[in-house]
């Protein structure tokens, strides 16, 4: 077993924190050439009329033809061969999932997902990229490319990718030139989402709109920012999209959390790293995805705690427990800043659920874990250590409270009911939304969307009185904010507001 560094601060805190085990080393890649295949160009006098009917009408446009004697490449965007290796072999290739195909055409290669914001091009982001290479070495600005991008997390590139995807489906299914995908005027763009009105959620349109935004600013074309037809379509589609809403996340409650102690095994490493992070998920009123992996690769220390994370255990005058904190390096508001989680000693009746202790036993019984792991990986019966993965997270818990009755919850449940617990205990709300990094617009957004749910749960493990008092909280704190219930409302809507 690897020893550990701990101690008591000057302040009066107890620390504890793995000493490293492993080390990564990194491979410096040489440039290698690279060839770019000419643009497909747009044939002024096609023969190749393509009819089609949809909508019950008759279209016949003309499709683009691509120049003969070109090679299709799915990788090389960039026309200098000083670039790096590594810049083109981050676009991976793969082959395109059911649903997921699109016409090939060198402007949009096979690439995953997150690449196609980078990856996918358009005559006019040809054009203009050759208008800046007149002036700029070539590899200048694919560097400043990627530095653009660099901080979209891979889950947003992943959802802009998808946008850009069915954007260009519906383009390719009426022929759209490829001239006219970018830059997309403001007809196009509505008649796009009109055609999958009552088909997606106002949020997924909602996406597919900010994908498409980005992809034109991305590659300097111009957007109709504003637009009132866009934004009047946004509104509809959020309206037709009704159906496809997703339900309202039932929150997590003292009794999950009892439910979930009870048949655990603390013997048991894993389950020592479960509980942990159900604890601090919990009181510290975090996301699931900030505290666990998406999946056994996804383990990036860019985004996610490792082991080696400095672990603040602060203790009271009399060294009984207070709190635990620790460092998260990015979070979905603050991004690279990185931002504290902190989780309060739990004491009496709730001593049982006290997020120090569990972190405590998870330190205690994973303490073999590398530091180049994530913070709450585990090891299995064989000493082999593991990520903690949100689905297998989920999965067990679910298991448990499905066989108690407990309805279905997902990872941002934690965060909700952790903050129902907080308020219902008389901590004030402006502790409780700095504890969970919201603003104060932002608490009661959040607040006001699982109002109609919290009274079905919470009125089965406390009083009204309690639930009175609750409500008097938030409304006091939205009082001395200053925030109108309007301006909560057509935040949860998608309108667009002034706040000032």
């Amino acid at each position: 077993m690897p020893p550990q560094s701990h101690g008591v601060t000057s302040s009066g805190d107890f620390y504890v924190s793995n000493v490293s085990l492993y080390s990564c080393f990194g491979s410096s890649l040489k440039p290698q050439p690279q060839k770019l295949p000419p643009p497909a160009k747009i044939n002024p006098n096609p023969t190749n009329r393509l009819p089609h009917n949809i909508f019950g009408r008759s279209f016949a446009r003309y499709a683009p033809v691509v120049a003969p004697n070109t090679t299709p490449t799915s990788t090389t965007i960039c026309p200098n061969p000083r670039i790096p290796n590594h810049i083109h072999s981050e676009l991976a290739t793969r082959r395109p999932k059911a649903g997921c195909a699109i016409i090939h055409n060198e402007l949009r290669p096979n690439v995953r997902a997150k690449d196609r914001i980078h990856a996918w091009s358009s005559p006019y982001a040809n054009s203009k990229q050759s208008e800046h290479s007149l002036t700029l070495p070539p590899e200048v600005i694919e560097w400043g490319k990627k530095l653009a991008i660099a901080g979209l997390a891979d889950s947003t590139k992943e959802a802009y990718g998808a946008g850009l995807l069915r954007f260009n489906q519906f383009c390719d299914m009426l022929d759209i030139l490829e001239d006219q995908h970018m830059p997309a005027n403001e007809h196009l763009i509505v008649g796009f989402l009109g055609y999958h009105m009552g088909k997606v959620s106002g949020s997924c349109a909602k996406g597919w709109l900010l994908a498409l935004r980005a992809w034109h600013e991305l590659k300097g074309a111009p957007w109709p920012t504003d637009s009132r037809l866009i934004r009047f379509a946004r509104a509809g589609a959020r309206v037709s999209g009704a159906l496809h809403k997703r339900p309202i996340r039932n929150p997590i409650s003292i009794n999950h959390m009892l439910a979930l102690f009870l048949v655990l095994k603390f013997s048991i490493p894993i389950h020592c790293s479960i509980w942990a992070v159900a604890c601090n998920a919990f009181w510290g009123c975090r996301r699931l995805g900030e505290l666990t992996v998406k999946s056994i690769a996804a383990f990036n220390p860019t985004y996610h705690a490792s082991h080696s994370t400095h672990i603040l255990f602060s203790l009271h005058p009399d060294n009984s427990p207070k709190a635990v904190s620790l460092h998260i390096p990015w979070t979905k508001t603050t991004k690279q800043v990185r931002a504290m989680v902190t989780a309060i000693a739990q004491t009496a009746a709730l001593k049982l659920f006290c997020p120090f202790n569990a972190m405590q036993m998870h330190v205690r019984a994973n303490s073999r874990i590398p530091d180049d792991f994530s913070l709450f990986a585990y090891v299995d019966n064989h000493g082999q250590p593991h990520h903690m993965v949100k689905s297998v997270f989920l999965t067990f818990c679910d298991k448990i409270w499905s066989d108690k009755g407990f309805p279905l919850v997902q990872g941002h449940s934690f965060r909700i009911g952790g903050a129902v617990e907080l308020l219902l205990a008389g901590v004030p709300p402006e502790v409780i939304a700095a504890v969970g990094g919201w603003t104060s617009l932002a608490f009661l957004i959040y607040w006001r969307r699982f109002e109609d749910v919290l009274p079905i749960h919470i009125l089965k493990a406390y009083n009204s009185s309690q639930i009175s008092r609750l409500k008097t909280s938030i409304d006091d704190f939205q009082k001395i904010h200053k925030i109108p219930d309007s301006v909560i409302t057509a935040c949860i809507n998608g309108i667009n507001i002034d706040l000032e």
